[in-house]
């Protein structure tokens, strides 16, 4: 008897469109200090991050970091109220929380190998975190993970400079923002979650959501599989960026930044204007226009291509052409070990489109 062969169709997901006053908030407060790595934030993070000390920036990393690992098991309806939660942690839940997903993980050598041997501890989670960031082209930060360890030793103090930390910032920053971005947020949400995600798969929610294509991304792809439910959270701060993490072993939650569903019928003159100035912001400068009028005269151009024509570091280079991908001017795919480019014209000829009609209704 021969075998036949079907076609199968790709498992559909849930999707959720929230309005976390906790995760958004907490989400803002993760980027400070991350304006070098992405041109494009909103003006708010660069500003925040400029008006910190070095050290505030590295307790705000630190702070928001055992923020998000506790934001899965606080139950609490807005930014404050979590704080306050935090602050009556029982400092050992820390260790636990920490050491839990670690036991999940492939070769993992033990809790109490762990526990024993600082140098081991970075060495493993080097090994867990070489793929992340040979991908972003950033450097292990053996300091860094070597304070986790720390923490892990002396969690009570780690706690409270985290809940000082966190106080601090919403008390000095965050609140008056908070206060000012909340509309158009929730104007984001409720745009959102009056669109059909009916039948869809998990690649195409995310690019019906957030605009993003992230198929063939290698990194993303098991996650993808897995998941059956998708969270997105609307952010006025990303830009034309995404940032995504996994909420449980089946369920991802995305940031995306504020913006009109693509196909509303009814399109906020907020949300207009501020993916109007997520756009304009990409085409703000002359090193990405010299990149985009090169890409005129060639049909594709590989990274090192743009370090040569225009004489720029690799880390220059790399900022540009993120921002310029991310706000879907350029494609971008691989070529062996290199990242190529081509121009994206549609995308042009709409933020013309688009600029026109939000003067005429203006």
């Amino acid at each position: 008897m021969s075998d036949w062969d079907f076609i199968i169709a790709p498992s559909t997901v849930t999707v959720d469109i929230a309005m976390d006053e906790v995760a958004i908030p907490l989400n803002s407060l993760r980027m400070i200090g991350t304006d070098d790595l992405y041109s494009g934030l909103h003006e708010w993070i660069i500003e925040t991050s400029h008006a910190l000390s070095e050290e505030q920036r590295k307790r705000n990393s630190r702070a928001t970091g055992i923020a998000v690992e506790f934001h899965p098991q606080i139950d609490a309806k807005d930014f404050p109220t979590f704080v306050e939660a935090l602050a009556n942690i029982d400092p050992q839940q820390l260790v636990e929380t920490r050491l839990s997903w670690l036991r999940e993980s492939p070769n993992y050598p033990g809790d109490e190998a762990i526990l024993a041997d600082r140098d081991l501890y970075i060495d493993y989670m080097y090994d867990l975190h070489r793929e992340k960031f040979e991908r972003k082209e950033k450097q292990f930060d053996r300091e860094w993970f070597g304070s986790d360890w720390d923490e892990l030793h002396a969690p009570e103090n780690a706690l409270t400079e985290a809940v000082d930390h966190l106080r601090f910032m919403w008390d000095t920053y965050m609140k008056a923002e908070w206060k000012r971005v909340k509309p158009i947020v929730a104007q984001a949400v409720e745009a959102f979650r009056a669109q059909d995600y009916t039948g869809m798969g998990a690649y195409d929610a995310v690019e019906a959501v957030t605009g993003r294509n992230m198929r063939g991304k290698g990194f993303f792809e098991d996650r993808m599989e897995k998941a059956d439910r998708l969270i997105f959270m609307p952010t006025a701060h990303l830009g034309p960026y995404i940032s995504w993490g996994k909420m449980e072993e089946k369920t991802l939650f995305f940031f995306f930044g504020v913006r009109p569903p693509k196909n509303a019928p009814n399109r906020s003159v907020d949300l207009n204007r501020s993916e109007l100035l997520v756009r304009l912001n990409a085409l703000a400068d002359e090193t990405r226009l010299k990149i985009l009028e090169l890409l005129t005269e060639h049909d594709e151009m590989c990274a090192q291509d743009f370090i040569n024509n225009l004489n720029l570091s690799q880390s220059s280079a790399s900022r540009h052409l993120r921002q310029l991908t991310a706000s879907g001017y350029l494609s971008e795919r691989r070529k062996d070990v290199a990242k190529c480019y081509s121009l994206n014209p549609d995308r042009i000829d709409d933020t013309i489109r688009g600029l026109q009609q939000f003067l005429k209704k203006s």
